[in-house]
């Protein structure tokens, strides 16, 4: 009994406590023009409507901070916080699910030596467009060198849900990655597995398959996949990355395709390889890479340089930065498997910039 009864003290005072700090005279709050500092940086940006909380940290000195989130159609809730904002997911949707189209308002209140002040609001919009709910990415530790836990996760954006779909001690510690679905969709996959066990692994129509991309001819594996819409090809850029590690801490590991590069396609129906020689030129000391297919699947664009030649120990950074890509794409006929004539979308190398890793919005434009 003495149990409870001190339990209920201590959430009765936690309670008065709360309200006191939060339910103050918000009229008389002292006007602010400091600018407001929030982690991430949630101002004037557009949410979709099934986005998950977006919970922040307020930047800003303060002993304690009243945020008011404030919808364009009415509907309104407040947190009392130190710093942290940690938004409720209910209350979140009902926000957002209540002023689809239109704004909401984030109003910050800080008590600043005893005084409470009101900073400048933020207004941020809400879209008509959802976002797909789900996110796939790769897990790993913040290492260069070790790939020795590795896991395949997806992300539920409307929530904080997530799960493993897969790691690599299924797979002897092998180094996966390189995870691509066909235009978004789940039920046509590929992923990477290296070094151990080397090959693709492929999830389409409902089955698994793995094929090592390595052939007689294509005697690299394929990297960079870009899966064609219509789901039988997949684009790789046929290569040995390799990483290039710095003596001088100012530098960061640096990664290149150590034999060149040429682009290549894997046709699903006959598990083979087979490439265009106008994509097949790093024996002439050009390389193509970073294939990406058009959302009609009538276009494969691609990156192209001279091939990296090697390194010295002293020279060898420089030269990795003085690689320049240029863009291209090349038609594709898929009824005749065959390439037309490349046309150039960027000379980057003439502005002295470079271009890499090209994505076309899927809505083509």
């Amino acid at each position: 009994m003495k149990k409870f009864a001190l339990s209920f003290l201590i959430l009765s005072f936690a309670s008065i406590w709360f309200v006191g700090c939060s339910n103050f005279d918000k009229s008389q709050a002292v006007l602010s023009s400091e600018p407001v500092a929030i982690f991430p940086d949630y101002t004037d940006i557009t949410v979709p409507p099934n986005m998950a909380p977006l919970n922040f940290f307020v930047d800003m000195d303060g002993e304690r901070f009243v945020v008011d989130f404030i919808g364009e159609n009415g509907y309104t809730f407040s947190i009392s916080t130190k710093q942290d904002v940690m938004i409720p997911i209910e209350k979140w949707q009902t926000l957002l699910s209540q002023n689809i189209g239109k704004s909401y308002q984030v109003q910050i209140y800080r008590k600043l030596d005893g005084t409470w002040e009101k900073l400048p609001v933020i207004t941020n919009q809400i879209s008509t467009d959802s976002i797909d709910s789900w996110l796939v990415y790769r897990l790993l530790p913040p290492s260069y060198d070790v790939y020795k836990n590795i896991n395949m996760q997806q992300r539920h954006l409307e929530s904080f849900d997530y799960f493993d779909f897969v790691d690599n001690s299924v797979s002897d510690g092998s180094c996966l990655g390189c995870h691509v679905s066909n235009q978004r969709n789940p039920d046509e996959f590929v992923m990477h597995s290296r070094l151990i066990n080397p090959g693709v692994i492929i999830y389409k129509d409902g089955e698994f398959r793995r094929l090592n991309t390595a052939t007689p001819e294509f005697v690299l594996p394929g990297a960079y996949a870009s899966w064609h819409p219509s789901g039988r090809f997949i684009a790789f850029a046929v290569t040995k990355a390799a990483f290039y590690f710095h003596s001088n801490v100012h530098n960061r590991a640096t990664i290149f395709d150590q034999s060149g590069a040429d682009i290549a396609l894997l046709d699903l129906e006959t598990n083979t390889m087979f490439a265009t020689p106008k994509l097949k030129t790093s024996h002439s000391g050009i390389q193509e890479t970073f294939p990406c297919w058009s959302p009609d699947g009538k276009w494969l664009y691609f990156c192209k340089s001279r091939v990296f030649d090697g390194f010295d120990t002293l020279s060898g950074y420089d030269k990795i930065l003085d690689l320049q890509f240029d863009l291209f794409r090349i038609p594709f006929d898929e009824k005749t498997m065959a390439f037309g004539d490349i046309e150039m979308l960027l000379d980057a190398h003439q502005l002295d910039q470079s271009a890499s890793m090209p994505k076309i919005s899927p809505d083509g434009r």
